[in-house]
């Protein structure tokens, strides 16, 4: 039987004291809830499968630009400058290759020109962190040209 890999599933915040930035997180393949942090009702993930853990990281990438740039945008005023996403980068009580959250998502980060910020111990957990930031340097009202401009990069 093949491993299959479920849709990963986020949310988009805007930091607090800062509506320019948006803070990515959350990051799980469980069914999520259906409102928002702003109390605003979300349309119901799908139980999509991919066959490759690339696929899946693929995937999340090109939603989480279509929450920033594309129509999605716009309704959700999701409008950010600048993103920052963390990530376990080595889960203390895992046995390798489990200790990392979302290896290949990873890979996708750096290829696309995000840079690592920051490493740092969560003293809640124990668990080491990886804080990766990018910075867009306009809004970009096409969509199509925002997919196209991210992959290229």
């Amino acid at each position: 039987m093949t491993k299959e890999y479920p849709r990963i599933n986020f949310d988009i915040d805007q930091l607090p004291g800062c509506c320019g930035i948006g803070v990515v997180g959350r990051f799980n393949t469980e069914h999520p809830s259906y409102y928002d942090n702003y109390g605003r009702r979300r349309e119901a993930r799908t139980k999509e499968m991919f066959s490759t853990a690339k696929k899946q990281a693929e995937d999340c990438y090109k939603r989480l630009v279509d929450e920033t740039y594309g129509e999605d945008a716009a309704v959700n005023d999701n409008s950010f400058s600048t993103l920052i996403i963390t990530l376990v980068s080595y889960y203390r009580d895992k046995p390798a290759p489990d200790h990392i959250q979302l290896p290949e998502l990873h890979n996708i980060l750096i290829r696309k020109g995000w840079e690592i910020s920051q490493k740092f111990i969560n003293p809640n957990h124990g668990n080491e962190v990886t804080m990766y930031t990018k910075y867009f340097p306009e809004r970009v009202d096409n969509f199509e040209e925002a997919v196209e401009a991210s992959w290229e990069s």
